[in-house]
């Protein structure tokens, strides 16, 4: 199994998946002193599922110091609570077909930096067809949801397609490049059609921020009513510290400097807060 194999693994370690696997319980990498590989054989399309009787739907978690996932499918279940206080690269994956039923905001993939040595890259990879259940009570089922602490978030070259809420929720970093990845069909199925295609939040830290956002393509669906991006918490004191390069991006055939979504809501919002105040920002404007 994989579990077994990941226990048996040096620091460094590769450990291909030869055939597809159902999961009842979930795998639970927490080796703190170690950085895995765990890829799909070569030439294959390898799936790792949730069975009937996995918990709370959770595939994969755990802490480690390293983690690579690579030519991996995952569906009927998420990557949750999955923790690195060094290099995360997620290439060439899928995560796709899962109906959640959730009390809380989260993500297909939900991983947590810790540390300054802890970096995430998201490259070539798909999320498509995640769905709420009627009965799940949390607003959104968000694509890549990231927290924590850490050195670079990097997504590029990826596909998000029918997201029930946001597709792309990242936190945790001051250092954030989202690059020529196709997104599209977000907020589809959430509650009260909550979800954009990319949220950022930087927080209340000081110091440099920097967010690079170019050549991704946004197609919104019909239940697309907030904001296309939404770049959150910049501090007031913090704000002339900013850079924030938003260009060639396709906006779903609107402008993102004076266009709006619906019921007045921009389709890029920047989102200053000073205290308890908050002014909401289109690009023109982050230079006052």
């Amino acid at each position: 199994t994989i579990q077994a194999a990941a226990e048996a693994a040096a620091d460094g370690a590769v450990i291909t998946v030869l055939e597809d696997q159902v999961l009842n319980e979930k795998l639970n990498l927490h080796y703190p002193d170690k950085s895995l590989t765990i890829q799909g054989a070569e030439g294959k399309d390898i799936t790792i599922s949730g069975g009937a009787d996995l918990a709370d739907q959770t595939l994969l978690s755990g802490t480690l110091s390293g983690l690579t996932l690579k030519n991996l499918t995952f569906n009927n279940g998420v990557v949750k609570s999955l923790t690195t206080t060094g290099p995360m690269v997620v290439e060439g994956c899928t995560f796709a077909d899962t109906v959640r039923n959730q009390g809380d905001k989260s993500g297909v993939l939900n991983v947590s930096g810790s540390g300054d040595s802890a970096t995430l890259t998201v490259t070539g990879s798909t999320f498509r067809s995640l769905k709420l259940d009627e009965a799940a009570t949390g607003a959104e089922f968000v694509g890549l949801y990231t927290n924590g602490t850490w050195a670079s978030i990097t997504v590029q070259d990826s596909v998000f397609d029918e997201i029930a809420g946001t597709a792309l929720s990242l936190r945790g970093s001051d250092s954030i490049a989202v690059t020529n990845n196709e997104i599209s069909n977000w907020a589809s199925g959430s509650h009260e059609d909550a979800g954009r295609a990319i949220r950022v939040d930087f927080g209340s830290r000081t110091g440099e921020q920097s967010l690079v956002m170019n050549g991704n393509k946004l197609t919104a669906g019909e239940n697309a009513k907030e904001s296309y991006a939404k770049i959150g918490e910049i501090s007031g004191e913090n704000a002339e510290n900013v850079t924030l390069n938003v260009e060639k991006n396709y906006w779903s055939g609107k402008d993102p400097v004076t266009g709006v979504v619906s019921e007045g809501n921009p389709v890029l919002e920047i989102v200053v807060k000073s205290g308890d105040e908050e002014t909401v920002l289109t690009p023109d404007r982050m230079a006052e």
